[in-house]
């Protein structure tokens, strides 16, 4: 699998080829990039969530990038406690005994999965990513599909985050299991509670035109993609109808033609 170190970290970034492809686990909706959590391994996460309301407690996602028709998604089947952590009413920090604990479980309980994202606990401050949670973020699940889940064991609230544009933003969906998990929080006529929905919505809106954007560059693409694929065969005919090449000749060569135009052209 291959990223341009080049762009500022986002989920268009992930290329498709070398990903495998698997059903989502659950039928939805088109969406650029689809985080999934097995119920199991989100009942892992609320349970450990449940351990303190005073300090931040943290771990590792384990599972795998996958593919379907629709693009690429995260399937999100186990996790791994940080144990030895440093934990604090307003932060938590990986220590070198926290990494050492994690590989460990990673050989033995999960040798064909990856880590494909964190998640740590906000008890009483709502779900957002704070500086030392971003440097944590940046350094240490910095590729395009590594998320973050932030739970507040208080409020109840949580969230995803995901690359885009450089930065991790909140997702507007998610699914645990087969239900949909989306970003909707009420309002009740109170000031900052308007405020947040208008925040929510603004940022939703973001969002979308951001979506939009990577479409719009994906369909261009496959456009341009499918229109040289057919006039590079339209050559083929023509130089197999002029004696250049035999017909035996013909068949390795329009595949080998076909493989470099999708390689070319693949969604990026």
């Amino acid at each position: 699998m291959t990223v341009d170190r080049d762009r500022k970290l986002d989920t268009v970034d992930i290329t498709l080829g070398d990903l495998c492809v698997a059903d989502f686990p659950t039928a939805c909706d088109w969406d650029p990039f689809r985080v999934h959590i097995s119920t199991e391994a989100y009942a892992a996460i609320i349970k450990h969530a449940q351990d303190s309301d005073r300090v931040e407690l943290c771990g590792v996602l384990v599972g795998e990038l996958l593919k379907d028709d629709h693009g690429p998604f995260l399937s999100i089947t186990h996790t791994i406690r940080g144990e030895y952590a440093e934990h604090h009413a307003a932060q938590v920090t990986f220590t070198q005994e926290t990494w050492a604990h994690i590989h460990r479980v990673m050989d033995t309980a999960h040798p064909n999965r990856s880590i494909v994202g964190w998640y740590h606990t906000h008890p009483g401050f709502g779900v957002f990513l704070s500086e030392m949670d971003l440097f944590i973020h940046r350094n240490f699940f910095n590729l395009p599909w590594q998320v973050a889940f932030v739970v507040d064991p208080r409020s109840t609230d949580q969230g995803f985050f995901v690359w885009r544009d450089g930065e991790p933003a909140r997702t507007r969906t998610y699914w645990v299991g087969d239900e949909e998990r989306m970003r909707l929080p009420e309002a009740d006529g109170d000031a900052g509670n308007l405020t947040t929905v208008l925040k929510v919505l603004r940022e939703d809106v973001e969002g979308l035109h951001h979506d939009i954007r990577c479409t719009r560059g994906r369909v261009r693409r496959l456009r341009i993609g499918f229109w040289l694929q057919f006039i590079l065969l339209l050559g083929v005919v023509a130089w197999v109808g002029a004696g250049f090449i035999w017909h035996e000749e013909c068949e390795k060569l329009v595949r080998n033609v076909m493989d470099w135009v999708q390689a070319l052209f693949r969604f990026q």
